[in-house]
This record gives structure tokens, sequence and C-alpha cells, in this order.
């Protein structure tokens, strides 16, 4: 087959994640499948794999053993894992992942060292290492893994039949396939670099239109995204850009116009104040640090403390659990930190309180609970979400942070938002404190300090509303986005199957033989 033409083909399809992968998977499964050669099929030999070459094992070497420079590189299951000044195998060999990573391969043209993770497979004189390389790459050697640490078993192997041509048709058509793949090498040098240029564009207007200083600027970024949506925010990343761009311009007062008539966040404060007085609320409210920069906001909105805006704060109980979900309606549970996700509460992320113990239905998840992670690794901290509704009795841990804000004088979703998203965000990642990324914390005096750009109450709704509805749209860009990339690995995948149909279930041509 030609090679532009086999690319003008299958390059289309190519697009997206994994699309080149799969690409190259093809070109090397139709090379070895016979398609690329003009021998005759009557010419190739057909054996078992174990009735062709061995798999030898390996030799173990310590790890204070290996340099990371030396004289011969040592193999582990899936490369290269140090170097060493003597070579146990001084000719060319496939290493083939035995523990581990089972069946990888990987090429060593000169003397090496392979350890006791791996085979090592010398090929006969009749059979191109590299034509042998991609022969191995087409019989599913990691599919035969066996255990929790899967380990290849070589009689396994063995039983595969195969299919080679002679030793000079092998070369043209590993020559066929080298041709092939620095086309495909092109492809993808254009397809990253046009997505980085698209990625550049996109956070660039993104950023134009998340930090204008003037509502001009403004428009012009808002044009430029406006004429251009349709071709930029066609993948998953994009459009990931997309979501934090709406939540900044919301948090920012940016993202519905404010309206003169609103109450002002300053009268808001005054009856928060008084709602509180008269609930004998009496939390210490702290400053908001110095060092946080903080962006100007609309007149009508005031940058305050988290600790303002609350009537109380707590965290749960830890217990010892049994490690599965509540399993009826009546048992108690502890929520898992992975219950707590971004805006969204996944009451189904719990573990069972064992029945010796009894339950303290004070610490009880209800709706209109405010959670945030308090401790866990780096990215499992700071997250928060807004409890709606809950379908089980469970009790928040010791790692979550619960609060409630005064009254109904805030509106719960907008202060979720603003929990994560801009300056409120970036302040939470920044009062993280602990001794590795394995294991922070964030305090409830930190996180009281957290700043709220809190605007009007009907502003506070209205800017939900349209998160919402912007939200719904970045849904539904993410659905068409995934369907296109489904279809296009589903016609890739028939086309394999249309151009294999001449095969057999061991992977050998039926006419072959």
């Amino acid at each position: 087959m030609d090679a532009n033409l086999f690319l003008q083909q299958f390059g289309h399809l190519a697009q997206g994640e994994g699309g080149i992968k799969k690409l190259r998977d093809l070109i090397v499964h139709q090379a070895i499948s016979g398609k690329f050669t003009s021998s005759s099929k009557a010419d190739w030999t057909t054996k078992t794999l174990g009735q062709v070459v061995t798999f030898e094992y390996g030799k173990g070497m310590p790890a204070k053993s290996r340099s990371s420079s030396g004289t011969h590189p040592v193999y582990g299951s899936n490369g290269i894992v140090g170097h060493h000044d003597e070579a146990l195998i001084h000719y060319p060999s496939i290493v083939i992942g035995r523990k581990g990573s089972a069946g990888a391969l990987n090429i060593a043209n000169v003397p090496f060292w392979p350890t006791d993770v791996t085979y090592y497979s010398t090929p006969p004189r009749n059979l191109d290492i590299r034509f042998y390389f991609y022969l191995l790459s087409t019989l599913g050697l990691d599919k035969l893994g066996k255990g929790i640490k899967p380990g290849l078993n070589r009689n396994e192997a063995y039983k595969i039949k195969v299919s080679y041509p002679p030793l000079a048709e092998q070369k043209r058509i590993v020559a066929k396939v080298d041709e092939l793949m620095a086309l495909c090498d092109k492809l993808e040098a254009e397809q990253k670099a046009q997505r980085t240029l698209k990625t550049q564009a996109v956070q660039s207007t993104l950023h134009h239109l998340t930090n204008a200083e003037s509502p001009a600027s403004f428009g012009t970024s808002l044009n430029i995204l406006e004429r251009t949506f349709g071709n930029w925010f066609d993948d998953l990343a994009t459009v990931k850009h997309l979501r934090a761009t709406i939540l900044q311009l919301a948090v920012r007062g940016k993202l519905v116009p404010q309206n003169p008539t609103d109450e002002p966040a300053s009268e808001l404060l005054k009856r928060i104040e008084a709602e509180k007085k008269r609930l004998k609320i009496k939390i210490k409210i702290p400053a908001i640090a110095e060092s946080t920069a903080l962006h100007s906001l609309p007149n009508t909105w005031a940058w305050e403390p988290l600790g303002r805006l609350i009537s109380m704060m707590d965290s749960g109980w830890s217990p010892a659990c049994e490690q599965h979900p509540v399993p009826e309606e009546n048992s108690w549970g502890v929520l898992k930190t992975t219950a707590v996700q971004v805006m969204r509460y996944l009451d189904f992320e719990n573990k069972t309180l064992p029945a010796k113990l009894q339950p303290r239905p004070e610490i009880e998840v209800k709706a209109g609970d405010l959670l945030i992670t308090r401790a866990g690794p780096r990215n499992r901290v700071g997250i928060s979400c807004l409890v709606e509704k809950t379908r089980a009795r469970l009790m928040i841990s010791d790692k979550i942070i619960r609060f409630h804000l005064v009254g109904d004088l805030i509106y719960e979703r907008y202060v979720s938002l603003c929990l994560n998203a801009g300056e409120t965000s970036r302040y939470i990642e920044s009062a993280k404190s602990g001794m590795a990324d394995s294991q922070l914390n964030i305090s409830q005096d930190k996180l009281k300090a957290a700043p709220i750009p809190l605007p009007p109450l009907a502003e506070q709704k209205r800017i939900v509303d349209k998160v919402d509805e912007l939200m719904m749209l970045c849904d539904q860009l993410e659905a068409h986005i995934t369907q296109i990339q489904t279809l296009n690995t589903y016609l890739m995948d028939s086309l394999i199957h249309r151009m294999t149909a001449g095969e057999d279930k061991s992977g050998t041509h039926k006419d072959a033989a």
C-alpha cells in the first residue's frame, strides 16, 4: 500500500487522544500480517513461536551495583534501569518484560545485562531483529501476564503461531514500516503544534477576558471568543480551560451585569451582623491576610473573610470503620474525603460504622452543610461542596471541615463556588501546611480567613444560575467531543478488523501456510 494513501485513509481518524498510537499499532499489525509485501504468501513460514526462538531468563543485579552512567545498559522489565561495567549478553537481542511490565519489549543492539525480571531472546539468522521486534509486538504478550504482579509464562508464549517471510522480504517490510512511522512522526508533530497554538490562543484570550480592566477590552476579548468558539473548544483540554474561566468571571463580577437596585454588600453585611447578634453567634473573625493579592470588585461588592459570614464551623470523627459502603438505610457510616468533589457531593463515597460503636448524631451530614477537605494529599485538600440532599445516615470525618452560613442572608451555592475558584481558591492553596505533599492540612482558623468576594444577595443567585447554564453548555461540548472520539475509535477499529479479517484466532493468516 502507498504510504501517503495509507495516511490519507487513516490519518484523519488518528485525531484526538491515543489516535496516533492506534495508527502506529495498525501499521505494525498490517506489516507483520503481510499487507505491505509483494511476495507470495506461499513463501511465508508458519510455525509456533517456540519452534523459532527461545526466551532465556535474565540474571539479577542489585540496584547498588548499577550506575547512572557506564559501559553497558542494564534492563529492567520495561527499559534501561542503570548501567554496569560488565555485560551478560553480547549479541543483539529483544528484552522482554517477565515480571512487572509483563510483555514489554525493548531492542538491545549493544552488549547489555538483562535483570531477573526479564527474558532475553536472540533471533536466529533468518529473522531480522527489528522484524522480530514488530512480530512480538503483535502477539499480545502483555495479556499472557498472570498474578497480582503479572508474570509472563514463556511456555504460554511458545504456543502462539507466527508467520514470517524470507529475510530479504522482512527487511523490505521493516523499511516500509520505517517510512510509515516517519509519516506518523510528522503527523504527530503537526497535531502537537496545532494543539499548542490553539491552546496558547485559547489561554491568551481567556486570560484577557478574565483580567480586562475596562468594558472595551472585555468586549474585544469576548468578540474574539465568540468568533472562534466552534473551532477552539473541540477537545477536552480547551473545554477544561473554558470551565475555569467561567468560574473566574463569576467571582470577579464579570459573568452577569450588576443591577443598581440590588442591596449592596455593605448593607447586606449590616444585616448579617444583626442576625449574628440576635442568634448570639460569637466567632472570632480573622482579618484577611495583608499578603493576599485581591483584585478590584464591582462597587456593590466587598471582600470579606469567610469567618464573618458563618454561624458555625466544626469537623468530625474518624473511627475504625468497615471498608465498604453503608449497606442499609438504618446503618451509620462515615464520609470519605473523596465524597467531597469540586462543587459535587458524592455520598456513596463512605464506609460503614461497626455495630459495636455508637454513632454521633451531632456530626451527621445534612442538607445545607458546606464541606471542605482539610487533610490529605495536596490535590485532595481544600476541595469544597454544598450538601443539597442526603440519602444515608453519614457522619463527617475529622479530615473534613463543616460550616454553615448566617441564616438565609448568603447563597450557599455561591460561597461553594468561591471556595473552588479565583482568589479564594488561591488563598486556600497557599494556606495548606505540612511536611510533604502526601499529607497536608488546612486549619479552621486559616479557613476562616479565606477572602470571599461578596456581591449583593440577588446577584449571588444570578451568578449561580448563569454558571449552571454555562456549565451545562460545557457538558454538552464534552459529550459531543467524546462522541466524535468514540466514533473515530470505532471507525479505526472497524477498519483494522476489515484489514485483518483474513487471519485466524492465532494471529496467523489463513493463506500464510
